[in-house]
């Protein structure tokens, strides 16, 4: 029996900034400036298209169960819909400062296909 993989999970953060980037290689013709690993600290995508930079936030879907350390694989206190509202408002945040700093700068969100990011989406303008 294989062990459990958090990386094997679709919506794992690391999987959909990889689609991202195949999309705006592929897709849109930007050239990836920088690309971070989910637990490094700055812009999880920087691309450029035609002399605009782009800025792009990701964020996975959190799990209701530990994906590392001691306590992996068992339950979470913190329900996902919950730490998915304060993944989503850090990303946002993270994207107004990086806007506030630099005008130019094209701002985006990457956020897997789930109803609480679909919801917070909504409810915001």
């Amino acid at each position: 029996m294989s062990k459990w993989d958090r990386t094997k999970d679709w919506f794992w953060e690391g999987n959909i900034q990889q689609k991202i980037i195949d999309f705006l290689e592929n897709k849109e013709g930007f050239k990836i400036i920088r690309s971070c690993d989910p637990k490094t600290k700055g812009p999880d995508i920087l691309a450029e298209r035609h002399g605009i930079l782009r800025q792009i936030e990701v964020k996975g879907y959190p799990l209701d169960k530990y994906a590392t350390g001691p306590n992996k694989g068992q339950k979470k206190p913190t329900n996902p819909r919950l730490q998915a509202k304060h993944w989503f408002g850090e990303a946002l945040l993270a994207l107004l400062i990086a806007k506030s700093n630099n005008t130019g700068l094209e701002i985006s969100l990457g956020l897997p296909k789930k109803q609480r990011y679909t919801e917070l989406l909504n409810n915001t303008s």
